[in-house]
């Protein structure tokens, strides 16, 4: 029954359609995960969540240089970043980067891994660790 299952799965990952098919798939599920970690990078680097028809009111307010807590409460956005929840934001974005840490070391060592898509999760997880370093830039961690 394996020998079966393993050899279905080698006659699908070789036909082209197939193999396209699976990797729109992956970089679909990435895309949506990226997106949602850069959400919460937002969130976590401005105090509270920007829905996205006022993010041109933000980023003008932020030009400005008005505060984020200020900027919140322009745009009547709750406030999520009280002072007592720093601390907790910090030791998230440290425990963060070490799973984007752990994420490039798996990726790095596995060699079944399709070197393209391994190429782009390494490329991925580095922007991620950037965007958390820069959103704690300044912080004591």
């Amino acid at each position: 029954m394996t020998d079966n299952r393993a050899d279905n799965m080698k006659r699908l990952n070789a036909d082209p359609e197939f193999a396209a098919k699976r990797d729109q798939r992956a970089r679909e599920r990435f895309k949506a995960e990226n997106d949602r970690l850069q959400r919460m990078a937002n969130i976590a680097k401005r105090g509270c969540d920007v829905p996205a028809r006022l993010e041109a009111d933000w980023k003008s307010l932020k030009q400005m240089k008005i505060t984020n807590r200020e900027a919140a409460s322009m745009l009547n956005i709750p406030w999520l970043g009280e002072p007592e929840d720093e601390n907790d934001a910090r030791w998230a974005s440290r425990r963060a980067c070490d799973v984007v840490d752990e994420l490039i070391d798996l990726v790095e060592t596995n060699a079944r891994l399709d070197p393209d898509l391994a190429y782009e999760l390494v490329e991925r997880g580095k922007r991620i660790q950037r965007i958390l370093a820069w959103n704690t830039q300044g912080q004591a961690l």
